[in-house]
């Protein structure tokens, strides 16, 4: 197990390539006499075929992969080892296997959290096509192209809602629980084992070469070990990865030391999934079997009816079923959502070590109470590329309020980060005003939180909120946006929307000596908004912009000027990615996800 962790830790850890071979090489000569020969030509051998994928190969500008998606301006090629970004447009089909050449450089790791296993972006872009999609997909393809159901169950095509549906291990191991259920009688171990060997190879040629049939294929083979350091080997980066993470992750906990053995696997997998999907649910355990045996159905009756080109009624009948059962009240209210702590995690490790389990209880009670109810206020600036979205969660989640939703291209990114704060539950939607950078994901926020208020149009009025210049109106969308402040634990909050200097200047007129602390620039940092007037009579210490300057170049210059010459920290969402300011009674600090840290009390007054 020794060679096991020295390369999961050279897999996880990005190193520079000389401190790689320093550090492969320090650990070849710690273990020299604690592990055989055969271990040491072992680990020095999977240690350069790992150096090789991890720096060689991404070093090249040229890649190959699968199209997994497109759209009007993007799409992503799946290889090897990770997923790439490529810009422009494509005018092929998905599942074409081709390759790209151009400029390839590594995606922000603000978006990492946000984009699944786009790891790289390529720029100007050289495409030749390899290889079409073969003719049972394309025929699939045409078939299934006006249904989405059986889009999601036949091409893959990842739905939040389910997405074990669309994962191709899943559907390989669901169609042979469906087999060995069905002709449990009839087969032996050794002729199951066969028939498994078949439908994964087959898995292998529909799917392409993909991580979890791979991972499928090799545990018929070898034991769990050496699966572990081939799968770490070849594909680097991998124990990111939930793919990786469920089926290895306990084992390897487990067999760190004895202490760790006892260990249990639900608690473990249960805070797996919140610290990777941001999302766990108490049944999703006890009914996974289900979820799996519904996949492999699923798959072989949407087969059936593409092969035999009969209409997909009883694959919607089935499918609306599962999603009502699926979507029942008991199991969404005993869903949990949000990050777990590493202060939790930390704690809970230390108890699992040394406590007794009565302890391991109640810690585990303590994490999940402090995850639902947390003591502190916390505004979020969330990075949503060239657009608006805010969050501002009350103590104990008393009330949660969201300023604007971001592009409808962000609904994905928006969704993921609204699991990953925790957001059961949306009090109030705040739409400044309707250009689609800030009013993008509407109707799905409103789907999604049926309970929140809609607050677009003056007069506005919610709770703890002031609304400026509530009674005026202007000519324009921008000029008119919805203008509002907050204040907590004595800091004051300022929410600007598209808002003009022109209405800048008048909120100066009617309040001369309001002070603010943390001001959100108009107009994504704009030279239209943000008057040197303004910004000098408010006195921020923070000016907040959420753009993304290759879009439109925001912020412009002369605002920063501005900001620089009034003593004003500017905090970009496009440099910083989301950024979280935390309010406590007894501390106030604010971190960003690319891990900047500041204490507000040594800034802010």
């Amino acid at each position: 197990m020794l060679v096991v962790y020295e390369l999961l830790l050279l897999n996880a850890v990005e190193f520079k390539p000389f401190i790689y071979c320093l550090v492969g090489l320090l650990f070849a000569l710690i273990n020299l006499k604690r592990i055989n020969r055969t271990h040491r030509y072992l680990f020095l051998l999977l240690s350069l075929v790992l150096f090789h994928q991890h720096y060689i190969y991404h070093s090249q500008d040229t890649i190959k992969g699968v199209v997994t998606t497109i759209n009007p301006y993007s799409y992503t090629v799946k290889g090897l080892n990770e997923s790439y970004l490529v810009k422009g447009e494509y005018e092929g089909q998905i599942h074409d296997y081709i390759e790209v050449t151009g400029e390839k450089t590594e995606v922000n790791k603000t978006y990492r959290q946000s984009m699944i296993r786009t790891q790289y972006q390529i720029d100007n872009p050289r495409v030749s096509t390899l290889k079409s999609m073969s003719f049972l997909k394309f025929k699939i393809s045409n078939e299934v192209k006006d249904n989405d159901w059986a889009k999601l169950i036949l091409l893959n095509e990842y739905h939040e809602d389910f997405p074990m549906l669309s994962s191709f291990s899943i559907q390989v191991s669901g169609v042979l629980l469906v087999i060995k259920c069905v002709f449990r009688r009839f087969l032996t171990e050794e002729q199951f084992k066969k028939i498994r060997c078949c439908v994964i190879v087959l898995g292998l040629f529909y799917f392409d070469f993909d991580f979890s049939l791979v991972r499928l294929m090799l545990l018929l083979f070898l034991n769990r070990e050496n699966v572990i350091m081939i799968l770490l080997a070849f594909f680097p980066k991998c124990s990111h990865s939930l793919s990786f993470l469920l089926p290895f992750g306990y084992f390897l906990y487990t067999n760190i030391s004895r202490r760790t053995s006892n260990a249990n696997r639900y608690i473990f997998n249960g805070l797996l999934m919140l610290h990777k999907v941001h999302k766990f649910s108490i049944f999703q355990p006890l009914t996974f079997r289900f979820h799996q045996f519904m996949a492999g159905v699923l798959f072989i009756a949407a087969l059936l009816t593409v092969i035999f080109g009969q209409s997909f009624i009883v694959i919607e009948f089935i499918m609306n079923l599962y999603s009502k059962c699926m979507n029942a009240t008991i199991i969404e209210r005993l869903g949990i959502v949000g990050t777990p702590s590493v202060v939790g995690i930390g704690l809970l490790v230390m108890i699992t070590i040394k406590g007794k389990d009565g302890y391991k209880k109640w810690v585990v009670l303590l994490m999940i109470f402090s995850g639902l109810f947390p003591l502190s206020t916390r505004v979020r600036y969330l990075d949503v590329g060239q657009g608006d979205a805010t969050l501002i969660q009350f103590p104990l989640n008393a009330m949660t309020v969201l300023i604007d939703t971001g592009k409808p291209s962000k609904e994905g990114m928006l969704s993921r980060m609204l699991n990953q704060y925790g957001v059961s539950k949306l009090d109030y939607l705040i739409v400044t005003h309707d250009d689609l950078d800030h009013s993008g994901n509407v109707e799905y926020i409103l789907e999604r939180y049926p309970e929140a208020t809609l607050i677009d149009k003056k007069p506005a009025s919610v709770p703890l909120f002031r609304f400026l210049l509530n009674d005026k109106t202007y000519q324009g969308d921008n000029e008119n946006s919805l203008i509002c402040e907050t204040e907590v634990q004595g800091l004051r909050f300022m929410f600007m929307g598209d808002a003009t200097r022109d209405q800048e200047l008048d909120i100066i007129k009617i309040l001369p000596h309001h002070q603010i602390d943390v001001l959100k620039l108009g107009h994504h940092g704009s030279k239209t908004s943000t008057d040197p007037l303004f910004v000098k009579s408010i006195q921020p210490r923070y000016g907040m912009i959420s753009s993304d300057p290759k879009t439109y170049g925001h912020p412009h210059a002369s605002v920063q000027r501005t900001l620089y010459n009034a003593n004003v920290r500017a905090l970009e969402t496009s440099k910083e990615g989301t950024i979280s300011i935390i309010l406590y009674p007894f501390l106030r600090y604010i971190t960003t996800s690319s891990h900047g840290f500041d204490i507000i009390e040594t800034v802010i007054r």
